[in-house]
């Protein structure tokens, strides 16, 4: 979205605010803005670090580069330390479900009406969500609701948490667009959209492969200026985000 957290923070100060004519839209008041103070020296912030589930089982590369990651904001005279979150795995498969139904519900239709336009693997997806059940789908929501009250206790006792972006990093894909490697097993952005807490993953350095890897930050509800400030300070601290990998590889 954008080339620094900075970056998002300006972004985010001119798009942020109520819109009457979305029901969607959330009605709270937004400050003074973003940009301006996480440009400014703030108070170390508490970073939780929930290890089961996001932090079980990565590649040891990306391993390495996910708690070199910690240590920068350590560096910054930061409290890092564990916390426990519920059980992961049906909460991932309910975030899921609720993500495949509203993609159906959404872009079903380009199925009918332009399937030669999609790739192999979005139109095999697509068929996918076009199946779901709308119990299962109501189920998933109601699950997704209840992890954002667990969200909201963990919240109290530490102002971000710090998890990978995504278990593995990007698949080579062929000149069709179908993938020749599988997807990562794991994708920790999806599980905290539903809650509606705010969340951004920023590049945080490189696997084995030259590939870059990325860090989450994620913030209570309402809790923009958390992660900015999280994020901002990373950024200041390292260039992680100025760096490019290469444009070609031989693996």
């Amino acid at each position: 979205m954008a080339r620094s957290v900075l970056d998002c923070a300006i972004l985010l100060d001119a798009l942020a605010g109520h819109d009457p004519r979305d029901p969607e839209s959330l009605d709270a008041p937004t400050d003074d803005g973003w940009s301006s103070p996480i440009t400014k020296s703030g108070r170390p912030l508490s970073v939780g670090v929930p290890r089961a589930y996001f932090w079980e089982d990565l590649p040891p590369d990306l391993g390495r580069v996910a708690e070199a990651a910690l240590d920068v904001w350590r560096g910054l005279g930061w409290e890092v330390r564990d916390v426990t979150l519920p059980p992961m795995p049906p909460i991932a498969a309910a975030a899921l479900t609720v993500h495949k139904a509203l993609t159906g519900a959404e872009y079903g239709g380009l199925l009918a009406e332009r399937p030669e336009e999609l790739t192999p693997e979005v139109r095999k997806n697509l068929v996918e969500t076009l199946d779901i059940p709308a119990v299962e789908y109501i189920t998933a929501r109601e699950t997704c609701k209840g992890f954002g009250a667990s969200l909201a206790e963990v919240f109290s006792d530490v102002d971000i948490l710090i998890t990978p972006t995504l278990s593995g990093t990007a698949p080579r894909m062929g000149s069709n667009g179908a993938l020749l490697e599988p997807l990562a097993r794991d994708n920790f952005r999806g599980v905290f959209n539903l809650p509606g807490v705010p969340a951004m993953s920023i590049p945080c350095g490189f696997d084995d492969r030259a590939l870059p890897v990325g860090i989450q930050i994620v913030g209570p509800r309402l809790g923009e200026a958390a992660v900015l400030a999280a994020g901002h300070a990373f950024q200041c601290a390292v260039d992680w985000h100025c760096c490019r990998p290469p444009l070609v590889s031989d693996t």
